[in-house]
């Protein structure tokens, strides 16, 4: 299959984030994720979700520093750190979830998950 043009193709970013929860525990990746996808939803709306094509990478996302990456069209990259800072429970624990970093690619993206420095 050919590729597009890069003048075509979506320009993304992609968000490290770091959920800080009230208990210390771990949080499963399923919950976090569930709740994630549903403040989406809620912030953006069916036609925001076309526009702004968030995706959550679950294999990525590390239940011990928990830490994950969006992926999200570039235009939208605020709104998106708004709707993650909107989520205030996963699993009946309180959270906060706090952008890390933005990057331009995936590379740079799982680089900062494994070392937890920036770049």
């Amino acid at each position: 299959m050919k590729l597009l043009p890069a003048i075509r193709r979506e320009k993304v970013r992609y968000l490290v984030f770091e959920i800080i929860n009230s208990k210390g525990k771990k949080i499963r990746s399923n919950y976090a994720f569930d709740e994630i996808n549903r403040n989406l939803f809620n912030y953006f709306g069916i036609y925001g979700m076309s526009l702004a094509r968030p995706w959550l990478f679950q294999e990525l996302y590390s239940e011990e520093k928990k830490m994950g990456i969006l992926k999200v069209n570039r235009k939208y990259i605020n709104h998106a750190r708004t709707a993650l800072a909107l989520v205030k429970r996963i699993k009946d624990d309180d959270v906060i979830i706090k952008t890390r970093i933005v990057t331009g690619t995936i590379k740079r993206a799982k680089e900062f998950l494994e070392t937890n420095k920036t770049i």
